[in-house]
């Protein structure tokens, strides 16, 4: 590429046979690399890389593309720059780095560099291995662990008071992370880091000797390193000849990680995935006080201050933090005159649930920028005449955009390089110039939570030992801790107002310095009806809701003074109980448990039936659902061991109940999915393995070969956003670009994981949609989560269903009052009567009032269809009657009775009345023994509401045995 350097024209940059024009004439010393150039004045503490410096401005756009302080790349004789590892600088059009190669760099960087270090933060689910990058003066590489501890302390204010933590100031260094890559098609960040790293490293620039001496830099280069390296191979297989976003292959592969596409920066509050906890580790053992994520999207850079309402358990000084530091960044760039830099309009600042957030909800600060990208590393013209955030054209000046970019740029991955490599560096003298106001007010902001959780009701939780799952209980309890959240255990009985609590029950009080995450996770959400701007994700997350596991809110603060609490160290587990001896069988009661379908699996060997009614055995109640396991073989040596792990009760049993039963027949299972949408199946495909559920993958090529039913018994198939229509499920990826194949070769070895296909064009076609068909005539049946449905309603699969469209439905992440309609039919084994859902925003499902029998759970408790009058005059005459007889005085059923009526439990929703007696699940059976499970939500959304998840788990046990009853009024109307 340097003989590139000499040939291009001082009017126009050429660069692999493409050229695009501007003023900018980089041998001019008034504007490029020459000798006089003005930018030389903030080099002069340095020798200057000339030849990596006319690189720089060679694949700069324009010159007000760029600030001076990253117009040049510093020289040194010692420590390699990215070119003289790689043989190009960041930002080179056409080039991408592999993660590889970035390794290589940052080797051969620390290698020679005493200023930087390279360690491993652990290894990714496809056995890559993700980084942390160093950078600090050699003195303070000495003191690393010194400074640790000190930010160590200052994350507690119980043990370092206020003078404590004033003497720590004087002696500490704040820390500051930034993390590159955790959105793979975003190209830029990973690049621009090895570049920065370089710089801090090496220039002598007072601003960079500054930074050194005051602050230790952590820099995680790529976070996604198993989608950078597919992302990057993909590109130099599909992209690298196409230079316009109006024509060009998809800019991702199918995949990023193992399990999660863009949703692995939704994994905050599950902490579920390799790089969410390699991130989490880092930040319990550093206590950064300043995180940044590094991201690519809006023009021309974004820097987070959120439009609000913000999350109501942020600190305000956080909140002030975020604003200034914005304030900070923008006014050094546009001091430089860089067009195209604002704030505020495109995010809330609701939602913890990003990567970033472990920072926020942890009391330092964590923030985001969004540099415009190609997602390419070709230079292409971009169109922003219609751009809008927050309603405003990003080409207007706003008080949030002083300065707009124009309505049409010219755009390169240098300049994605520049404008956030000068962001990164404003954030790094920022965090140096006020040290000990962000040091301090990390401190401060944990005192504030603990003087908050002692001030403010609730001032704590009580989560019951006594739980219709224990293992969700043990779970959530597991997952606060992760989050830091100190729990204790009660070793005696305990009495809090008029309620009584148990000894074993569990406490979390939010007089800790994160009791204010503690009550962002457990108490309820109300996303603000008259906010300004749209949410920006999910809107609620309430763990007790979300895992559906029973939580007590105390607002006594008698919380502070239960006597004889220990503190719990290591996660909860509640072992079940097993009888001794042996009986002619044994049953498991179906409260709902999760870890049901686990064990079902693990029995597969032996015979398990469902009840379908109730039953009992001398004092003991079984629901309906639950389990009669004959005593045959081993089975009680396994039952010992399910018990123990899975946290399952097992009962003994004289006789096998007289109690009409199903065999629980496991179906060969095959999870379905095309090459348009992997994100959710991802999280299914996770969850299913979590539970050791075994499952098929197919796609689109299974499909097109038919031959399904011969294979399958059940076919499942994610949710597929909001974006993805039924057609495009069916069409695929576009062909106009010819086949993809998406093999393993021996350049692209990160392809073909998971799945492959030798072309991922064309979707499955209508030949497809017949066989799918085909698969309902003989028996099969289709599961089918949120907007999947659409595949059958919307294209002609199912009669008498369709898709309801508009009515002002909004359920952004909802938790929804819900009713089973069929409380003989499996898919409601294990929940109550009246319960909820969470619901994210999919597909509602309309039928004719004489299928409502295919209804087995409901949105709201209101009745299907309006009742007759006469029956509404018996129904008050019956309700009157009761009345007069019974008298009740129970404040908390007055309670329970006072809630029935409400609709959403934490959230937000619009169009109520829309959404009310709507179908949850639609069991649709067709006329040769096949059916279609319609699933008007995400009983797997994220990993994340673990309560909804035995709607599919009680659909896969029980998918031979649903019954069918007669339709009320048209017996002739059973099937379609």
């Amino acid at each position: 590429m340097r003989w590139v350097l000499w040939v291009c024209s001082v009017a126009m940059v050429c660069v692999g046979g493409a050229a695009w024009a501007y003023d900018y004439d980089f041998d001019d010393a008034s504007q490029g690399a020459g000798a006089d150039a003005p930018w030389r004045a903030e080099a002069r503490w340095d020798v200057v890389d000339e030849e990596g410096t006319r690189a720089v401005h060679l694949h700069t756009t324009e010159p007000r593309y760029i600030s001076p302080i990253v117009s040049y790349i510093p020289e040194d004789a010692e420590v390699p720059s990215p070119r003289d590892v790689l043989g190009y600088i960041a930002g080179t059009e056409g080039k991408l780095t592999h993660p590889d190669d970035e390794i290589r760099y940052f080797e051969a960087l620390a290698k020679a560099s005493p200023r930087v270090r390279f360690v491993e933060m652990g290894p990714t689910e496809e056995g890559r291995v993700m980084h942390l990058v160093i950078v600090t003066s050699e003195d303070n590489m000495a003191r690393l662990d010194e400074f640790k501890g000190y930010t160590s302390a200052l994350a507690d204010p119980r043990t370092t008071d206020e003078k404590a933590a004033r003497a720590i100031v004087e002696k500490a260094k704040p820390i500051m992370h930034i993390t590159a890559g955790l959105h793979s098609p975003e190209t830029g960040p990973p690049e621009m880091v090895m570049e920065l790293a370089y710089r801090v490293a090496v220039s002598n620039h007072p601003d960079f000797k500054r930074i050194r001496d005051d602050v230790v830099f952590l820099i995680t280069p790529v976070t996604d390193v198993d989608g950078r390296a597919k992302v990057v191979e993909w590109y130099y297989r599909y992209l690298e000849d196409y230079e316009s976003r109006l024509y060009i292959p998809s800019i991702s592969p199918p995949y990023w990680g193992k399990y999660t596409f863009h949703d692995n920066n939704r994994d905050g509050l599950q902490i579920s995935q390799k790089l969410t906890q390699h991130y989490v580790d880092a930040f319990y053992e550093w206590h950064p006080v300043y995180s940044i994520d590094l991201h690519e999207s809006v023009p021309l850079l974004y820097v987070m201050g959120g439009t609000g309402p913000y999350n109501r358990t942020v600190d305000p000084i956080a909140i002030r933090e975020w604003q200034w530091a914005a304030s900070y960044e923008m006014q050094e760039l546009q001091r430089h005159n860089m067009p195209g830099v604002w704030t505020w309009g495109f995010y809330t600042g609701w939602n913890p649930s990003y990567l970033l957030w472990l920072t926020n909800t942890h009391n330092s600060m964590g923030r985001f920028y969004e540099t415009f990208g190609n997602s390419s590393a070709r230079t292409m013209e971009r169109d922003l005449r219609n751009a809008k955030y927050a309603g405003k054209k990003i080409t207007e000046q706003q008080w949030y955009r002083a300065d707009p970019p124009d309505e049409r740029v010219q755009w390169s991955l240098r300049n994605n390089t520049n404008y956030m490599q000068s962001g990164v560096i404003a954030s790094l003298k920022f965090t140096a110039e006020n040290a000990d106001r962000l040091l301090m007010n990390f401190w401060q902001k944990g005192r504030n939570g603990i003087d908050k959780g002692r001030e403010d009701a609730p001032h704590g939780w009580v989560i019951p030992q006594e739980q219709r799952a224990p293992s969700r209980a043990a779970y959530l309890l597991e997952q606060l801790q992760r989050h830091g959240i100190e729990v204790h255990r009660a070793t005696k009985d305990f009495k809090l107002g008029k309620d009584e609590y148990k000894a074993g029950d569990f406490v979390v009080k939010l007089d800790q310095p994160y009791g204010q995450h503690a009550r962002n996770l457990l108490d309820t959400q109300e996303f603000p009806k008259d906010a300004e701007h749209r949410p920006y994700d999910d809107v609620s997350w309430t763990f007790g809701l979300i895992y559906r596991v029973e939580t007590k809110k105390i607002d006594d603060d008698a919380i502070f003074n239960i006597e004889g609490l220990e503190f719990v160290a290591e996660p909860p587990k509640f072992p079940g109980v097993t009888p001794s001896g042996t009986a002619r069988a044994y049953a498991i009661k179906n409260t709902g448990q999760n870890t049901l379908v686990t064990a079902r699996y693990q029995l597969s060997r032996y015979t398990v039936y469902a009840a379908e009614e109730a039953f009992e055995v001398g004092e003991t109640a079984f629901p309906i659902g639950s389990w009669i396991i004959p005593n045959r073989g081993s089975v009680k040596r396994q039952l010992d061991r399910i018990a123990e792990e899975l946290m399952l009760d097992v009962h003994a049993l004289d006789a096998v109940p007289d109690v009409a039963k199903h065999s629980l027949d496991v179906p060969r299972l095959a999870l379905y999915h095309n090459w348009v949408s992997t994100q959710n199946d991802g999280w299914v495909r996770f969850t299913l393995e979590q539970q050791g559920v075994p499952y098929a993958y197919i796609n689109d090529d299974d499909v097109k070969r038919g031959g399904l039913r011969g294979r399958f018994d059940v076919i499942m198939m994610a949710h597929q956003g909001g974006r993805v229509s039924a057609k495009a499920m069916v069409i695929g990826r576009d062909t106009k670009f010819g086949a993809m194949p998406y093999t393993r070769t021996s350049s692209a070895k990160g392809h073909g994981h998971l799945d492959s296909s030798r072309d991922i064009t064309g979707g499955i076609g209508y030949g497809g949609l017949a066989n799918l068909e085909t698969f309902l005539n003989k028996g099969g049946t289709l599961m089918l989560m949120g907007s999947a449905g659409r595949l059958v309603t919307d294209m002609g699969l199912l009669r008498n269903v369709s898709t309801v469209v508009g009515g002002g439905v909004s359920t952004p992440g909802s938790a929804l009052k819900t009713k089973v309609v069929r409380r003989d039919h499996p898919i409601a084994y294990g929940f109550e009567d009246v319960h909820h859902v969470f619901r994210v925003n999919g597909p509602l499902y309309n039928v004719p009032e004489h299928y409502d029998h295919w209804i087995v759970v409901q949105y709201g408790t209101k009745p299907l269809r309006e009742e007759k009058d006469e029956d509404k005059e018996d129904e008050a005459k019956d309700a009157e009657a009761e009345s007069d007889e019974k008298e009740d005085d129970d404040s908390e059923k007055k309670e329970k009775s006072k809630n029935d009526g409400k609709f959403m439990l934490s959230g937000f929703v619009g169009g109520q009345e829309s959404i009310e007696k709507k179908a949850v699940v639609l069991d649709v059976p067709r006329h040769k023994g096949g059916r279609v499970l319609l699933y008007s939500f995400n009983p797997l959304h994220r990993h994340l509401n673990q309560g909804d998840n035995n709607y599919i788990y009680n659909a896969i046990l029980n998918w031979n045995d649903f019954p069918e009853p007669e339709p009320k009024d048209h017996p002739e109307l059973v099937k379609d």
